[in-house]
């Protein structure tokens, strides 16, 4: 921080700076130029070209008094810049940069974007913080053709936006002489989006674009990310919307009037999708992936939050769930939003890839699952929160397609009576009368159970099931005060089990648990006996664990003694 200095370097002296690869200004309050003109030669008209051929790095930071980057009349040629950095520069008007590399990083926050057009054609990422007024990116400060070559590009804290792109016709005849586009973004990759209040479109066309357009215009996208739009109602336009055959990532958050991903239509076409987050928006409405049975899918984690639903959409999961089964009988498909089933199997080849699910106040959900499934799924870690229309979480056929399902997670649904519900085939043949054989049922990979606040969970499992789970370490239940799931486990294999001997409502001694594994110093090979105690809403799970000798912790002991004297009668 110089506070006197007017310019970095005399004009003069700059061709004698070959070697300069980085420079970085910062907090000089009356600094004008950054290659200035000394004081004898003011008012005398120059001419001329700067070369710095080893500069890579620009960073001008906080330069409050910064007009220009050299004296007028001189353009700077700078073949090997990579990153420009210009923060809190809002007064410079004249920065000609020419000739950088092809793959520029530009950076500008609070800074005018036009200034910067000449470096606009090399720029490969563009990232922008707080623009200014203006209503549009393209056509208002930019020309398209500048963004040929773009391939990521990043908006932040624009205030002033309505839209990114606007090629609506009236723009066209305002800004282009009636000559619109036919192609732009083409090379586009990555686009990120956060907290453009005023924003409600991202590409603004007109419905008498063709439908295929997308293939021209943002032909190869792979990552969205939009965050904090408070006005954005959909991300594509319906005219926009064609294969997204590069499309990889997908991540809306706190976009409270986001109604669905594609103006005016529920579908979206992305056969290489593997991360769709949609979290904190609370009035989407619908969306729907669909896969041909049998074809390759490549989703890998899917997060789900909505909060409240408007009543005027409650018929719209019908409509669009009939369209589709009319289209093809044999297609799978994922619906978000305003459905009572999440997943359509036939075969379950659309959730084979499926690693990470989560699913939070997603009202109206009935069924997580529905239909046959044939194949394995690579499901590791699934978790659930207040979705009070489920009643179950898992349907019994398809436990055994869950061989890597490692952590499990279900808190505040309200309605949810077990974790494992009867298939429609076997409900009917379970409730013959006689005694029931008993079937096993194996989580090879389950190492984490947490159940929370599930007043009305009544089991783990149908009765009759004996379950093993041979890789727990953590088994944590809190206000489950209706379940009767007995766990236990065997202190040779360490393998929990989990048994339901009788229906909800009867009476008897239950064992329950808390357990987790045992401290370092501890023998590995242990025994966990468990017992539950029910006063009223109150659930008080405790362990005792014993080393193969049968000597017990004695921390634990008097522990265990406290809370069973305490409960008796």
């Amino acid at each position: 921080a110089c506070s006197k200095l007017e310019y970095v370097v005399p004009i003069t002296l700059a061709q004698g700076l070959p070697a300069l690869a980085s420079l970085s200004v910062s907090w000089c309050d009356e600094v004008k130029q950054v290659f200035g003109m000394p004081n004898e030669q003011d008012g005398v008209q120059h001419h001329g070209s700067l070369l710095l051929p080893s500069l890579q790095d620009l960073e001008l930071d906080w330069l409050r008094n910064l007009t220009s980057f050299v004296p007028q009349n001189y353009i700077v040629k700078a073949p090997s810049l990579k990153s420009v950095k210009a923060n809190v520069c809002s007064k410079v008007i004249n920065f000609p940069i020419q000739q950088a590399n092809n793959q520029l990083d530009l950076t500008l926050k609070e800074t005018g974007l036009s200034t910067f057009k000449e470096l606009l054609c090399n720029t490969n990422d563009l990232i922008l913080y707080n623009i200014g007024d203006h209503k549009n990116l393209v056509p208002d400060l930019i020309d398209l053709k500048r963004l040929d070559g773009l391939t990521s590009l990043s908006i932040n804290n624009w205030q002033g936006g309505e839209c990114l792109v606007d090629i609506s016709q009236a723009m066209m005849d305002f800004k282009c002489n009636d000559q619109s586009p036919k192609c732009f973004l083409q090379n586009l990759k990555i686009l990120r989006v956060v907290d453009c209040e005023n924003l409600s479109k991202i590409f603004r066309m007109d419905d008498g674009i063709e439908s295929n357009a997308c293939a021209y215009y943002l032909s190869n996208l792979e990552i969205v990310k939009i965050k904090g739009c408070s006005s954005l109602e959909y991300v594509f336009p319906h005219a926009s919307v064609g294969v997204f055959s590069h499309l990889r990532e997908i991540k809306l958050v706190e976009l409270i009037g986001l109604r669905s991903i594609v103006g005016e239509n529920n579908f979206l076409e992305a056969p290489i999708l593997e991360i769709l987050h949609i979290r904190e928006c609370s009035v989407f409405r619908n969306f729907t992936f669909p896969k041909e049975v049998k074809k390759c899918v490549s989703l890998k984690e899917l997060i789900f939050s909505m909060e409240d639903i408007h009543s005027e959409d409650v018929n719209l999961s019908d409509m669009v769930n009939t369209q589709l089964i009319q289209k093809s009988p044999d297609f799978e498909y994922i619906t978000l939003g305003n459905f009572e089933q999440l997943f359509q199997l036939q075969g379950g080849y659309i959730i084979s890839s499926l690693e990470r699910m989560e699913l939070s106040n997603v009202i109206r959900l009935q069924d997580i699952w529905k239909g046959p499934i044939q194949v394995a799924t690579n499901l590791r870690e699934i978790r659930v929160h207040c979705c009070n229309n489920l009643t179950y979480i898992f349907p019994e056929l398809l436990i055994r397609h869950l061989p890597l399902l490692s952590i499990l997670r279900i808190k505040s649904c309200v309605n949810l009576k077990k974790i494992i519900g009867n298939d429609d085939i076997l409900a009917s043949s379970s409730s013959s009368p006689g005694p029931q054989l008993e079937m096993k049922m194996v989580f090879p990979q389950l190492k984490k159970i947490e159940l929370e606040n599930l007043l009305k969970l009544e089991s783990f499992s149908p009765v009759s099931y004996h379950l093993e789970f041979p890789c727990l370490h953590s088994l944590d239940i809190k206000k489950c005060s209706k379940m009767i799931t007995n766990f236990s486990a065997d202190y040779l294999t360490l393998t929990v089990h989990a048994k339901t001997d009788q229906e909800p409502g009867a009476v008897s001694v239950v064992a329950g648990s808390y357990w987790s594994k045992p401290p370092m110093g501890w023998v590995v090979k242990c025994n966990i006996n468990a017992t539950l105690f029910n006063e009223e809403n109150v659930v008080v799970w405790f362990a005792v664990v014993c080393d193969v000798e049968g000597r017990v912790n004695q921390m634990k002991a008097l522990k265990v003694i406290e809370l069973y004297e305490s409960k008796r009668p």
